[in-house]
């Protein structure tokens, strides 16, 4: 166990700052935004980051996910020409088909009317580009993130992170500086898109240093390898939808009912709460990277002890962030962007009650996704996306941008309890997982020894 805790404390200090930057980065990035294109071009903006995510769904096919868990698997079980054999059928695929999308993608942005979306200050040229460099984007990001199935295969995972830590404070960087500068959205994507580019590059050529026998050969290639991941990279390939319909859905269904600025009036006040639930998510994907192998070697009980401790930090940050707004919310909303935004208290304080379920449903969730399960729970939780949906809709058109939270609010609790049932039926005892949970008797021991090996 105590090899463990090493191995998890590792991975959060090499992850440490990259979570950080995560964390910071829209905190940053907000004022400036709104300072530099205004509350109106800010919200079209938020539109426009939204349409890229729900065309770039199909290519991935969730297997970049299901297939990292498996390389990590196969090489720990002795299996490493099988696990090249997967990685090199999987990314020929996955570049084939994202590649695809892309194009198409492009070629959609030059005949959409804009204005469907509410977009009347950007220029059709002007959205167009930032479509075509959004989508860009995030092909490169499905590319990568197959090559984290590398770092696994090696247990690299604290190498992996320092330099996902370095590529996310370059991109912090390289986004500071164009806004800085006064930068049109255009150029703001175009120049993000060059600099995931660069990250990319630097990762791949990492990754055929730590493990050579990795390579991008036509030897192995085939479609067999990768046809029985096809069923649980679904599971996976649902998850972007999941988070598609929790993020942009709820932007283009805010702006469709209460328009731009009320996107970007929502969209800032959940910048603080996501700010949480990504530091809350941070241990959650020290522990993820690792789960593949414990299931691996069959230690399920070392499994649910660290979720069990990732739940409990969970609820801990998420109770603290609560009291925080509730008796400084307003001073620290108008220290980090002045008088731009008004300050609205009920929807940053219901925004910020949502995290409590977050944490609950992502314990869960890292266990279903890394045994490869998540497919099974993909149906329910798209199903309870779209009632969500539904929920901020009509939120929204009776209460305001309340309104739109309380729809939130619906969708963590549902996700969270979607969750809790399927992993019950296939990995853990709810009843005594909550009991587990509720004793913090050993809890401050494991974050002393977490810290001293972040820190020291």
């Amino acid at each position: 166990m105590v090899g463990i805790k090493r191995t998890i404390a590792g991975n959060l200090g090499a992850s440490f700052l990259g979570r950080l930057i995560t964390a910071l980065r829209p905190i940053l990035l907000v004022p400036l935004m709104i300072h530099t294109w205004g509350l109106e071009i800010y919200g079209e903006w938020l539109i426009l980051a939204a349409i890229p995510t729900y065309i770039m769904l199909s290519p991935d096919l969730g297997l970049a996910g299901a297939v990292t868990n498996r390389m990590a698997y196969l090489t720990t079980q002795g299996n490493e020409q099988e696990a090249i054999f997967l990685y090199r059928s999987s990314f020929v695929v996955l570049f084939v088909a994202a590649g695809t999308f892309v194009g198409l993608g492009t070629l959609i942005a030059w005949f959409m009317n804009w204005s469907w979306f509410g977009i009347t200050s950007l220029k059709p040229t002007v959205s167009i580009t930032i479509v075509s460099c959004l989508l860009v984007q995030i092909f490169i990001a499905q590319q990568g993130s197959l090559l984290s199935g590398i770092y696994r295969s090696a247990r690299q995972n604290p190498r992996l992170g320092l330099f996902q830590s370095a590529s996310h404070f370059f991109n912090l960087a390289v986004s500071l500086t164009v806004l800085w500068f006064n930068g049109s959205p255009s150029s703001y994507a175009i120049a993000l898109a060059f600099a995931y580019a660069f990250g990319f590059l630097v990762l791949f050529i990492d990754s055929r240093r730590i493990m050579p026998n990795f390579t991008l050969a036509r030897q192995g290639v085939s479609f067999i390898y990768v046809r029985p991941y096809i069923v649980q990279g679904l599971g996976f390939a649902g998850m972007p939808l999941v988070n598609a319909l929790q993020n942009e859905s709820v932007l283009i269904v805010v702006g469709a009912i209460l328009g731009p600025t009320s996107v970007g009036l929502f969209q800032t006040a959940r910048t603080l709460s996501n700010g949480v639930k990504s530091l809350v998510s941070m241990l959650a994907s020290a522990i993820m990277v690792e789960l593949p192998a414990l299931l691996g070697e069959d230690r399920k009980e070392i499994v649910e002890h660290i979720l069990v401790r990732n739940t409990q930090i969970g609820v801990i940050l998420a109770m603290c962030s609560i009291v925080v707004v509730v008796f400084s919310g307003n001073i620290i909303y108008h220290l980090w962007l002045g008088h731009q935004v008004l300050y609205h208290p009920v929807l940053v304080l219901l925004l910020f009650v949502s995290v409590l379920p977050f944490v609950a449903g992502q314990s869960f969730s890292i266990l279903l996704m890394a045994s490869n399960q998540i497919h099974l729970a993909i149906l329910p939780f798209i199903a309870v996306g779209i009632i969500s949906i539904g929920c901020v809709g009509l939120g929204g058109g009776v209460v305001g941008v309340s309104g739109v939270a309380l729809g939130i609010i619906v969708w963590e609790v549902g996700i969270s309890t979607v969750a809790a049932i399927i992993v019950s039926k296939t990995n853990l005892k709810m009843r005594g997982y909550f009991l587990k949970c509720l004793r913090m008797k050993s809890l401050y021991e494991d974050l002393l020894y977490i810290r001293s090996k972040i820190f020291r």
